[in-house]
């Protein structure tokens, strides 16, 4: 048998196996078939929580911040006014009208200040009864 036959014969081997060319291309498709994991829903689940949980914390912490600058504030103006007091005590010696006039004034800073306090602070928790 000559090299023609051979290469006729293989031609025809590879026509019987569905293979039109000597150089044929091979296409190789693979499919991998995961199984769900449940354990990654639970997982996707408390990130999800987790994050919810970590904004309301952030608007807490935003409205806590707050209420600390509104108390400074006023802690700081209760101080400017007791320190104003004393000074404005030792100017009016012993004058009756000066003095009067003075307690007329710490009683209107005093309801203020009662009036302040009141309406910035949160109400207690009912306590739990004891049984």
């Amino acid at each position: 048998m000559d090299d023609d036959d051979r290469r006729d014969s293989r031609q025809e081997v590879y026509r019987d196996v569905g293979i039109v060319s000597r150089d044929p291309d091979i296409h190789v498709h693979v499919h991998v078939h995961i199984e769900p994991d449940p354990r990654i829903d639970e997982i996707l689940t408390s990130i999800n929580q987790l994050t919810k949980l970590e904004k309301k914390t952030m608007t807490d912490l935003t409205a806590l911040t707050e209420q600390v600058a509104n108390n400074t504030n006023v802690v700081d103006s209760a101080i400017t006014l007791i320190s104003g007091l004393a000074a404005e005590l030792q100017a009016a010696g012993t004058d009756p009208v000066a003095l009067q006039g003075l307690v007329d004034q710490l009683n209107a800073n005093n309801a203020a200040l009662a009036d302040a306090v009141a309406a910035n602070t949160v109400a207690a928790p009912p306590s739990e009864p004891v049984v």
